[in-house]
């Protein structure tokens, strides 16, 4: 995980908390993030972002560390501590955060719960990369609130809910392009000459690895080059020649 929280909300937006309304400002002083409450300020600006969360709490980030305030009670539920802290675009409830000094990471409620303590080496959201032009599209339940484990480096993947429960284990070294409900994933130690194939978001393969590419790197033109499947289609390449399968794993395209 490389990039901080995904959703920021920017100055002046808002959102409700028992029954209140309370207002996300930015200060034109020092340029930092607080809240006002009736046009008052509650929160001081003293937060490079802001993002608030369901029941009324904050994930805040405050010289580059992040933690989570009590909105209502304005107080810190978890002190900023984590340089990395990725919440799931649309269930800000819980984040992955990175222990700094165990280099692990961790999955945490914005309650302060622990649901996995920072003990993987990687973690990190089955994130459906949604084209922000077109309307009306939505992620199911299982992208929103899946994750990808691997307890070692080099080692196999596992998929595991936000209540910290595996979903199954999984027998590949390497995960690909996702997005649709779809993963490319692929085992093997050495990147390069693995096979490739596509699983979903409940771990149950789609198409087998036996391939070379598949999704956007298997094709450089047409709709499919800047998404790894496009309208449930998945193109995969084999010793130089294409074919298209459907999600349901049936073959619609001929091999060229």
């Amino acid at each position: 995980m490389k990039k901080s929280l995904l959703l920021f909300l920017v100055a002046m937006s808002y959102f409700n908390c028992q029954g209140q309304d309370w207002e996300i400002f930015r200060s034109p002083h020092n340029g930092k993030f607080g809240i006002q409450w009736q046009r008052k300020t509650y929160i001081k600006p003293l937060f490079d972002k802001l993002i608030v969360s369901k029941g009324g709490y904050a994930w805040v980030n405050r010289d580059g560390f992040w933690g989570v305030i009590n909105v209502k009670r304005r107080k810190w539920i978890i002190s900023s501590q984590f340089p990395e802290a990725n919440s799931n675009l649309t269930n800000p409830a819980f984040a992955i955060v990175y222990d700094g000094k165990k280099k692990k990471y961790g999955l945490l409620s914005y309650s302060g719960q622990w649901i996995q303590a920072c003990q993987f080496h990687s973690l990190s959201w089955w994130e459906d990369k949604i084209n922000p032009r077109r309307k009306r599209q939505t992620r199911s339940r299982e992208d929103q609130d899946t994750l990808f484990v691997q307890r070692e480096g080099g080692g196999t993947y596992e998929l595991m809910d936000v209540r910290g429960q595996t979903i199954t284990d999984l027998p590949f070294q390497h995960i690909g392009w996702f997005n649709e409900g779809l993963a490319a994933v692929a085992s093997g130690n050495n990147l390069w000459s693995s096979r490739w194939g596509v699983m979903n978001a409940r771990g149950e393969m789609i198409v087998p690895c036996q391939f070379d590419l598949v999704g956007t790197s298997a094709t450089s033109c047409g709709s499919l080059r800047h998404r790894a499947f496009y309208k449930g289609l998945i193109r995969v390449a084999l010793q130089g020649q294409t074919a298209v399968y459907d999600r349901n794993g049936r073959l619609v395209e001929e091999w060229d």
